[in-house]
């Protein structure tokens, strides 16, 4: 019960009145809320599942789940502008995700999941799958988001994807390559057995020759790449391994190599190939060039969340229509050497663009860009 009392006079002598009103569903009303809501908090606290509620400028409400998800702890969430809120959302994603956002609060209708990419406070990217819904939020609309980390399905999808191709290559490099060069042997070997001259003879164990020397590249190329997806990734110096393949390649007398290596060590994600993606472009700027001089610049410089290795040469270049398809496994312009590559780069979380050396000038070269994410150790971002 509720009652409101006060003085009053009633028939002429002081007196007090008092109203009683019957509450019991209002109460029951409350407790059932409080116990709902307290419900739902222990639901979104213990949940596995990351669970924000924010507007477009901070948040209202975060689980521990999705401070795991970010690597952030309370301070460090309450003291964040807006700004620092969509810095949280990888760069290539936000703009996208803004207009969601508005969208969603606008009443909009957008589809319900979503996929995009988090950056932690220690640099490491996580691609998450998020399910937004509007509510209010203290009488103000707001969004409610449940977040599931699918970092390991998406790799789990790039290795499958990558082991495919790559079965894909061989099966051609065995349907094709092998076996045009086993036509040729099995042609000079019969065109030999009918020769009469000593030197049509030699000429034809010349053939014979280079043919199996390119089968034995072929297959030691192929196996050389054999544990490619399982070797796991470890911190590498991007800056050593580019020193070290120019190195390689600079007793070569026909080949001048200009390069801006920035200061500091580009530390990246990779494994033991990460020399081999390097060097698969540098030779791949040399062998295609038939000057006789060949220049070749290299720049490694920070960008963004990525180091940039940009390679360019001053060969005959690659047309836009070829360059489209280049790593097309059905198509296979490239070859092995850069189809491993471009497998190297998936598997590293970054990703690889071609260019014209000079703008719309194909014929001047070709330039080949690799973003790679930078690596930040557990420890430094402790410290940070």
């Amino acid at each position: 019960m509720q009652a409101f009392s006060g003085n009053i006079e009633y028939e002429g002598a002081p007196a007090v009145q008092v109203l009683i009103i019957d509450i019991t569903d209002a109460k029951e009303f409350e407790e059932n809320l409080r116990t709902s809501e307290l419900k739902y908090r222990t639901l979104a606290e213990h949940s596995p599942q990351a669970i924000t509620i924010m507007t477009q400028e901070k948040f209202l409400y975060y689980n521990p789940a999705f401070k795991s998800l970010v690597g952030y702890d309370d301070d460090e969430l309450a003291q964040m502008s807006a700004d620092d809120v969509w810095n949280l959302v990888h760069p290539d994603d936000r703009e996208d995700l803004t207009k969601r956002m508005r969208d969603k609060i606008a009443g909009r209708a957008i589809a319900p999941r979503y996929e995009y990419r988090y950056v932690r406070k220690n640099g490491e990217i996580r691609w998450v799958e998020s399910f937004s819904s509007q509510v209010e939020y203290d009488g103000a609309p707001a969004i409610q988001t449940v977040t599931i980390d699918i970092s390991g399905r998406h790799q789990s999808e790039r290795e499958l994807r990558s082991a495919k191709d790559r079965a894909l290559l061989y099966l051609d490099l065995m349907g094709h390559d092998l076996a045009q060069q086993l036509q040729v042997i099995l042609n000079s070997a019969a065109l030999m057995l009918n020769a009469t001259e000593d030197s049509v003879k030699n000429s034809f164990y010349k053939i014979i020759g280079d043919a199996i020397k390119r089968c034995s590249r072929i297959i030691q190329e192929a196996n050389s790449t054999e544990q490619l997806l399982s070797v796991p990734l470890s911190d590498r110096s991007l800056t050593q391994a580019v020193n070290t393949c120019i190195d390689a390649m600079s007793h070569a007398e026909n080949i001048t190599f200009e390069t801006f290596i920035m200061g500091g060590d580009a530390r990246v994600k990779a494994d033991e190939y990460l020399e081999l993606l390097v060097s698969n472009i540098l030779m791949n700027s040399v062998e295609h060039n038939i000057k006789e001089r060949k220049r070749v610049w290299i720049r490694l410089e920070s960008s963004g969340l990525d180091y940039l290795l940009s390679i360019s040469d001053d060969g005959p270049g690659i047309p836009d229509s070829t360059k489209a398809g280049l790593f097309n496994m059905s198509r296979r312009f490239g070859g092995l050497g850069l189809h491993t590559v471009n497998h190297l780069v998936e598997k590293y979380g970054g990703r690889i663009e071609l260019y014209d050396r000079v703008p719309g000038q194909y014929s001047q070269g070709l330039e080949v860009r690799i973003w790679l994410p930078k690596y930040i150790s557990q420890s430094k971002s402790k410290k940070s």
